[in-house]
């Protein structure tokens, strides 16, 4: 509960008035200072609920020290009810727009009402939709 108020993400469930001990900056996995994420930038990830599949996600909200939360919507039901879920940028299971596309892997692209998959392009969608890719290629993967 102290990673939570310490990175600043909500905890539902717990009183309002609760305080627990809030985490050292030193328990936090580094990350270069230049990787700046805000809201609606676009990445890849591997889907947390289906893990076979790799899907378009976006930046939900910024929290501290790196994390972040990641919101899914596809043309499936999620397109509807979107899908949170919390990442740190070091996660290995998030990658740069295009990842998929350099590598020959399916991606179920974010939701596009009217478009399905063989229609997808990232450069279309982002200056379609106004948004821009999260700076996922200045993290090293290890």
């Amino acid at each position: 509960m102290g990673w939570s108020q310490t990175v600043g993400h909500e905890i539902y469930g717990v009183p309002l008035s609760a305080q627990f001990t809030p985490l050292s900056f030193d328990y936090f996995p580094k990350y270069p200072s230049e990787v700046n994420l805000s809201r609606g930038q676009m990445f890849e990830t591997r889907h947390p609920r289906k893990p076979h599949l790799i899907v378009g996600a976006s930046v939900y909200r910024v929290l501290k020290f790196g994390y972040f939360v990641a919101e899914i919507r596809t043309n499936t039901y999620e397109c509807q009810s979107p899908l949170r879920f919390s990442y740190h940028v070091t996660s290995p299971y998030i990658f740069p727009c295009g990842f998929c596309e350099e590598m020959k892997i399916e991606l179920i692209p974010p939701c596009e009402p009217g478009r399905n998959k063989a229609q997808f392009n990232w450069n279309d969608y982002l200056t379609r939709y106004k948004v821009g890719p999260a700076p996922l290629k200045l993290i090293p993967k290890v």
